[in-house]
C-alpha cells in the first residue's frame, strides 16, 4: 500500500533505479478530407488578405513618390534667397532625408508585392503546400522588416528626445 501511494504521489521524491513510466502518445488521425478542408481554409484566408496587401503595397509606392517630390521641392525652395544660409544647408539635408524615407517605403512595397505574388501562386496552384510555405515565408520576411523598422524608429525617437532635452536645457541658461 505504501508503494502504491508513493507511485501516485506526484510530490514524492524520485526512486533510485526505478523504471520510468512512458506516457502513451496519442496520435491524431488526420484524413485526406481534413487536409483538403484545412488547405481550402488557408487559401480562402490568403484570398481575403490579398487585396489589402496590394492596397498597402500601392500606398507604399505612392508615399515614396510623394516623399521624393517633397525632397526635390525642399531642395528647390532652399535655394531661394528667402531662406538664406540656413536654407542652403537644410535643402540638401531634406533631400537626403526624404530620399532615405522614400527608399524605406519602396522596400516595404517590394516586400508586400512579393507576398501578394506568393499568395497568387497559392491560389493559382490550388493550395499546394510548397506554395503555401513560400507565401508564409514571404509574410515572415515582411513582418521581420516591419519589426526592424519599428526598432530603428524607436531608437531614432529616443535620440531625438535626448537631443531635445539637451537643446531645451541649453536654451534655458
Amino acid at each position: 500500500m505504501a508503494s502504491e501511494e508513493r507511485e501516485n504521489n506526484p510530490y514524492a521524491a524520485p526512486k533510485e533505479g526505478g523504471e520510468k513510466k512512458k506516457r502513451a502518445k496519442t496520435k491524431v488521425r488526420v484524413t485526406r478530407e481534413d487536409d483538403d478542408e484545412t488547405i481550402d481554409q488557408i487559401v480562402r484566408s490568403f484570398q481575403k488578405t490579398r487585396s489589402w496587401i496590394s492596397f498597402f503595397g500601392t500606398l507604399s509606392y505612392i508615399g515614396a513618390g510623394i516623399l521624393g517630390i517633397a525632397g526635390v521641392a525642399m531642395l528647390a525652395l532652399s535655394s531661394t534667397t528667402k531662406f538664406g544660409q540656413m536654407g542652403a544647408v537644410l535643402g540638401p539635408f531634406a533631400l537626403i532625408l526624404y530620399g532615405m524615407l522614400a527608399a524605406v517605403y519602396v522596400v516595404v512595397g517590394i516586400r508586400l508585392f512579393r507576398y501578394r505574388d506568393a499568395i497568387n501562386n497559392v491560389v493559382r496552384n490550388e493550395g499546394q503546400l510548397e506554395h503555401i510555405a513560400d507565401a508564409v515565408e514571404r509574410q515572415a520576411q515582411f513582418w521581420t522588416l516591419v519589426g526592424q523598422l519599428s526598432v530603428a524608429g524607436l531608437v531614432l525617437y529616443g535620440i531625438m528626445l535626448i537631443f531635445g532635452i539637451i537643446a531645451g536645457a541649453g536654451s534655458s541658461r
